[in-house]
């Protein structure tokens, strides 16, 4: 159990103190900790859904009325910038949340390989949420998130080459592209090599780290084989989207997201 100075220790780095500390124990509790308690819903893991749920509102909303012009699939890019379980991990260890969590022996061992960490800090969440409503949790996003969102706003984040290229190929070709591994990681290379296809012919190899990076780098040399200009009109529709929202961001977006609880 935490002490009363670990609490406060770790409520200095959330940026945020609890009215109700026992939220807090919650969101650090893994449900290795309680297996033999007896108890039911002791653990972290249904703070954990409403957490994901909240973030994803709240970046969901803050997107929508800064890019009014931005399509659906833009805003999803962004939101996939901006929440994904790379990202969570991220800002779990920032905090080293990996300090305050009540996990089970075996568990313990296993923490930098799992996403026990992400889930804790989703589950931190939605005990804000639930200890002070939605403009607290508000303020805690935007404080934690902010130098990503400033990323967006830059045009300095990661292009998804593959879902430029899948819906390019749907509305050309009426197919999804298909990736197949080429070659498997010799010791001294390690470097995945893929193709990517649409409606069987060959349209671009890429290789990479990992199978992932490999299937964005076939993607981008397949965009660029066809001619397509889907990241440059991407990037114009963005630049757009940023002079009719210049204005309004200089508001502050949480007066958007409290004028809908509001209403």
């Amino acid at each position: 159990m935490l002490g009363k100075v670990q609490i406060k220790e770790l409520e200095k780095r959330l940026g945020y103190r609890f009215k109700n500390k026992d939220l807090l124990i919650q969101a650090l509790r893994h449900k290795s900790s309680v297996e033999n308690s007896g108890g039911t819903n002791l653990d972290n893991e249904r703070l954990e859904f409403l957490g994901d749920a909240v973030l994803d509102l709240i970046i969901s909303d803050y997107l929508y009325r800064s890019y009014p012009h931005c399509r659906e699939g833009d805003l999803t890019r962004f939101r996939a910038h901006l929440v994904n379980a790379t990202r969570l991990l991220k800002k779990a260890k920032e905090i080293n949340l990996e300090r305050y969590i009540f996990f089970g022996k075996k568990e313990k061992e296993e923490i930098s390989k799992s996403s026990f960490l992400s889930d804790a800090y989703e589950a931190i969440i939605g005990a804000i949420y639930l200890d002070r409503g939605i403009r607290a949790v508000s303020k805690f996003i935007y404080a934690h998130f902010s130098k990503e969102i400033e990323s967006i706003e830059k045009g300095d984040y990661e292009k998804d080459y593959k879902s430029l290229l899948q819906e390019f190929a749907l509305k050309t070709f009426k197919v999804v592209p298909i990736y197949e591994l080429i070659s498997t990681p010799e010791k001294e290379k390690k470097q995945f090599k893929v193709k990517v296809s649409i409606a069987d012919k060959v349209y671009g190899q890429g290789c990479g780290s990992s199978i992932k990076k490999a299937q964005q780098n076939a993607a981008q040399v397949a965009l660029r084989y066809l001619g397509h200009n889907a990241e440059e009109k991407f990037l114009q529709t963005l630049s757009k989207a940023e002079k009719k929202a210049k204005t309004s961001r200089k508001k502050n977006w949480l007066f958007y997201i409290i004028s809908i609880i509001r209403h």
